[in-house]
């Protein structure tokens, strides 16, 4: 009469075990749940609704609106933009040897560079459009850098640190770089001060975490 009662007790141990180790990879692993949001799409046009003008992108995404601006952050060394009406915009993570090239129906009348933000002021004409897009002088022979898992703390200033010292035109990150409260906060003021344009993925930790409600605008996912 004892063994079917120990074989329950023996089975009840051996699934309250695997719950354990699936509850616990799952905290530190990030693996990903079936209910688990995706991250949200980013937009690749928009429109200025006091200002009227619009602003749609190869390459960048739109990041937010400052006064008179419409703000947009570059996901690859060469973006284009496409305009149409009197506009004001800044393009962030552009590479500082990019030159600026435009076809089209318009003009620019100011452009200035503050290390990798671009800020633009111009106008079309009547009903057509100018297009802008970045050129990078090393388009068919580049040095990168890339590196996945460093957190958002010290890891990753060095990586970024170290890329730039080791004469990389931009940086890859592999995502990963939420591991800890505070992370989002460490990699904004890292990522803010880097010193080459940084492209970033998602990885899973980073889902996991609800990341991007904080870094929305660091990471091309549409």
């Amino acid at each position: 009469m004892s063994k079917p009662s120990s074989r329950r007790q023996f089975l009840g141990a051996v699934t309250m075990v695997g719950a354990g180790v699936g509850i616990n990879a799952l905290a530190i692993r990030g693996f990903r749940m079936p209910f688990m949001a995706e991250p949200r799409h980013v937009k690749h046009s928009a429109r200025h609704p006091d200002e009227h003008f619009t602003v749609s992108a190869d390459g960048a995404f739109y990041t937010g609106m400052e006064g008179s601006l419409l703000s947009w952050r570059a996901f690859v060394p060469e973006p284009t933009l496409t305009m149409q009406g009197v506009f004001r915009v800044t393009v962030d993570n552009i590479h500082p040897q990019a030159i600026l090239r435009r076809e089209g129906g318009g003009q620019i009348r100011e452009e200035s560079i503050d290390g990798l933000q671009r800020t633009l002021l111009g106008d079309t004409e009547p009903g057509k459009e100018l297009r802008l897009h970045w050129q990078v002088p090393f388009a068919n022979s580049y040095r990168f850098a890339a590196i996945g898992d460093t957190g958002g703390g010290r890891e990753l200033e060095w990586a970024l640190r170290q890329a730039h010292h080791l004469g990389a035109q931009f940086l890859l990150l592999l995502g990963d770089l939420y591991y800890q409260p505070g992370d989002d906060l460490n990699v904004l003021q890292n990522l803010s001060r880097s010193p080459l344009p940084v492209y970033a993925a998602y990885g899973n930790h980073d889902i996991v975490r609800s990341f991007d409600q904080h870094l929305l605008h660091w990471f091309e996912h549409g």
